[in-house]
């Protein structure tokens, strides 16, 4: 799951969300980028806004789509972001930096390694003994399937809230 150009309203009207009682969304995605912007100015010591690009090689790479088009020029260090990306090229590394020349205090990276088969099970085990949960095999299977499709950490713990909060009744596939 990354956030590409058509998931990009439903980010916007999250951090909309959280300021405003009601929200009206315009249709055309400037004025969306536009409003996107202003919002990320709320960002303060005491309300930090964090900000998950997940998939950064997905975003859109057309001119309207680029990460740049919907950013400001400069960013408050209030502003926290969570990228996560399978790839490294000229375009997501220069994405990467333009985000760092953005931010008032430049920007963290950490490059995590690729997470085995074996740790993902682990993480998943740990997941789920600290939930008081746990999976039959055959959702265990589907949930691992999952995490081959998209091997990061993050996708494994979505994969495993979502796993968690389906009744042992219900088919799971």
């Amino acid at each position: 799951g990354a956030m590409g150009c058509a998931q990009a309203g439903h980010a916007a009207e999250s951090v909309f969300s959280a300021k405003t009682s009601s929200l009206d969304l315009p249709p055309d995605f400037g004025e969306l980028a536009n409003k996107f912007r202003d919002a990320l100015f709320y960002a303060s010591s005491n309300f930090p806004l964090i900000l998950m690009l997940d998939g950064l090689e997905e975003i859109c790479h057309d001119e309207e789509g680029q990460v740049s088009s919907w950013l400001p020029a400069k960013m408050s260090s209030n502003l926290i972001f969570i990228i996560s990306t399978n790839q490294s090229n000229a375009s997501i590394d220069s994405t990467i930096q333009d985000l760092a020349d953005r931010i008032e205090e430049g920007l963290g990276v950490f490059l995590m390694p690729e997470t085995s088969h074996d740790d993902a099970n682990t993480m998943l085990e740990d997941y789920l003994r600290r939930h008081g949960r746990c999976l039959s095999d055959a959702h265990k299977v589907v949930v691992m399937k999952s995490f081959q499709q998209c091997p990061s950490p993050l996708w494994l713990h979505l994969a495993a809230g979502l796993a968690i909060s389906v009744k042992s009744y219900k088919k799971f596939e």
